[in-house]
């Protein structure tokens, strides 16, 4: 790797763009893939997870022999790998709002999109600082509202806890999601009770992650929004507060759930839910916004503060979700969103 870190940061932005120019086709096993890296070899343990990675497009060598695996991965890259794993969605409509990201940079797409998803936020309103390395807590914080919002669902296997040594190293906004994806056998420490958070995380380890998070993570699904043709389009703390950023959002703030219609064959009764907030203490209401169709007015929900909440955090809430007489159960993760 002793080459690697001899390149200059202009060489490795370029190889960089190369490596991201594929669009995913995502198969199920990729244990018959060959690859030709001098730098992975079969001993590795991340091996099988290069050649996921590999396979699917998304993270391809830095050039035809070397994969890299020891490379830093940047801001940039880190949004190119899920706006793929979203199947780079258009983002032709979508306003930029960071001046260091450009129309035409081969990681553009990915930022607008993964900005207006509220998966990433700049340092700044203005500044996204796409060349700069991500930390192993930054990413997995990634993931996590990446899932939030695609709605999928990770198991919770609350015989593990993430109990490391460092833990208080971790940023208050990163744990959660340090946690959920433990639970979920995503992530695992740099040793048994190590995480290392403020460590920029690797190639290697970043496609280890992805391997797992898409072989774990499922469609989260309710059986009493099927029976009336609904879906959850997505969860989030919605702020007016101005200016931006803001350091905690006020309880004059509310949670919205947004449902998609997707069937009109159904007459839907009136729909409330309720939440109760796992990882604080408080509860907390909803309002509930609902797409394509013209009977908002059905659709209500209380109005709660949430107080202590921060800008770009994520918490968990179990929704009771009560269709006419009929009740049904989700968890979802919102993200704190600030706007205009």
């Amino acid at each position: 790797m002793e080459i690697i870190k001899k390149m200059s940061p202009a060489i490795i932005s370029l190889l960089m763009a190369v490596s991201f120019a594929a669009a995913p086709v995502f198969t199920a096993d990729s244990r018959e893939t060959k690859l030709n890296f001098n730098d992975v070899s079969e001993k590795d343990w991340f091996c099988a997870d290069v050649k996921y990675a590999y396979e699917n497009k998304v993270v391809n060598g830095i050039t035809e022999e070397m994969f890299a695996p020891d490379l830093t991965m940047s801001r940039a890259m880190a949004a190119t790998v899920l706006y793929r794993l979203a199947g780079e969605p258009d983002v032709t409509s979508v306003v930029n709002p960071f001046d260091d990201v450009k129309k035409g940079d081969w990681y553009s797409d990915a930022v607008l999109w993964a900005s207006q998803s509220n998966i990433v936020y700049g340092y700044t309103s203005k500044d996204y600082a796409p060349n700069d390395d991500i930390t192993r807590a930054d990413f997995v914080t990634m993931l996590l509202r990446y899932a939030s919002h695609k709605n999928l669902k990770l198991p919770e296997k609350f015989d593990k806890r993430a109990e490391f040594t460092d833990s208080d190293e971790t940023p208050d906004y990163a744990k959660l999601p340090v946690n959920v994806l433990y639970y979920a056998d995503i992530i695992r420490g740099k040793t048994i009770d190590i995480f290392a958070p403020d460590d920029n995380i690797t190639r290697a380890e970043a496609v280890a992650l992805i391997r797992r998070f898409t072989d774990t993570a499922e469609n989260q699904r309710s059986s009493l929004l099927d029976k009336y043709g609904l879906s959850i389009a997505g969860a989030s703390v919605l702020s007016n507060q101005t200016p931006q950023p803001v350091d905690e959002i006020k309880s004059s703030d509310y949670l919205m759930v947004s449902l998609n219609r997707y069937s009109t064959d159904v007459k839907i009764p009136e729909i409330k839910m309720s939440a109760k907030a796992i990882y604080r203490s408080y509860k907390s209401g909803i309002l509930i916004s609902m797409a394509n169709t013209d009977d908002s007015s059905q659709f209500k929900g209380d109005v709660v503060g949430l107080p202590e909440i921060k800008n770009g955090e994520i918490f968990k809430v179990n929704i009771e979700i009560k269709i006419g007489e009929e009740t049904g159960n989700l968890t979802l993760y919102p993200i704190v969103k600030v706007i205009e």
